[in-house]
């Protein structure tokens, strides 16, 4: 008797298309999800783009004693990232415009093209920005011009009400301009010209700082502390640079009145050689107005019109006298990881 049968090869051609056509669903249905992940991913980094921007710029506005979320967040928002929404924006208790914070947060609908296959339909993904302002630890883009914190009447009744304006002329002779942080004890050669980096203190170098400001960070240390007990605020000075080749540079900056940010000091210790070390304690924000580098030594002058403002720089001590200068900076990019701020 003969049975007939499937033949073997027969069989496992049919297993094989069974498996590949499972096969398939199942990558189809990874590939799927791989490209609406991703574009999510995507879209979550144009979010946090655009929180970080609106919460920037709202915190600049704080700053200058506006609401930053009325005046800023929503316009930014809508400029980096017209699909997205505007949840939030909402200032950390006690927000002044001398120190604070404010967050901003932002959702967007993602789009799946594929995942409906397989059931799944649109997804939110979003972001949120914390950023601080306050007084600066330390500041970049600095002139090399310390000014003394007890040298004029004039600078000490503006610090007094620093969010207004007030137009000072500051000498910078041999005499005038760094003894009176001194108690009046000549400092030979120095005219509170600062040597930011301790080098060689080339005129190129003093005029590209004058005209560009300083890239390095440059600390501040505490009201009466001295230079023996925080060396990391203090800085040498640069004998007899308040000289004629700075010209050219203090017109640039007059003549295209730019605001720049220059460092105080309320100490200095005599160095051998006629040098200085000059101790920083906080910053100002001006534009210059006038200035005389040649001539009487005497007669050498910055005149300064000093004002309230944002600085580049590390943020926050709000531990020192309110000088106007503000800085901001990113302290949390999730709502609910506020531990820097």
């Amino acid at each position: 008797m003969r049975v007939n049968a499937t033949p073997l090869r027969a069989t496992e051609r049919g297993a094989v298309m069974v498996i590949t056509a499972v096969s398939m669903v199942a990558l189809l249905a990874a590939a799927a999800l791989a490209v609406d992940i991703g574009n999510g991913f995507q879209t979550r980094r144009r979010l946090v783009t655009t929180s970080d921007a609106a919460a920037l710029a709202a915190a600049q506005d704080f700053v200058l004693g506006a609401n930053g979320c009325a005046t800023q967040a929503a316009a930014f928002v809508n400029a980096n990232f017209p699909d997205a929404n505007l949840l939030a924006c909402s200032t950390a208790a006690g927000s002044s415009a001398n120190a604070g914070a404010v967050t901003v947060s932002v959702d967007a609908e993602v789009r799946a093209w594929f995942s409906p296959v397989i059931g799944l339909g649109n997804f939110d993904a979003d972001s949120s920005t914390t950023v601080e302002w306050g007084g600066p630890i330390a500041v970049s883009g600095l002139r090399p011009f310390g000014l003394c914190a007890t040298g004029s009447n004039a600078f000490q009744a503006w610090l007094g009400n620093p969010t207004s304006t007030a137009v000072i002329t500051i000498p910078y002779s041999k005499d005038d301009q760094p003894d009176a942080c001194n108690g009046d004890a000549n400092v030979p050669g120095n005219w509170g010209v600062i040597d930011f980096n301790g080098g060689s203190n080339p005129q190129g170098e003093t005029n590209t700082w004058t005209q560009d400001g300083y890239d390095g960070l440059v600390n501040a240390g505490t009201l009466g502390a001295t230079c023996d007990t925080e060396a990391f605020a203090c800085y040498e000075g640069n004998p007899g640079s308040f000289n004629n080749p700075l010209a050219g540079p203090l017109a640039f900056l007059r003549d295209n009145q730019i605001t720049f940010t220059l460092p105080v000091f309320d100490s200095l210790n005599e160095l051998p050689g006629g040098n200085a070390q000059f101790h920083f304690v906080y910053f100002v924000n001006v534009q210059l107005v006038d200035f005389r580098v040649n001539g009487n030594q005497a007669n050498r002058f910055l005149t300064l019109r000093f004002q309230p403002g944002l600085a580049q720089g590390t943020c926050c001590d709000n531990s020192g006298p309110n000088t106007g200068v503000k800085v901001i900076a990113v302290c949390a990019v999730d709502s609910t990881d506020p531990n820097n701020c």
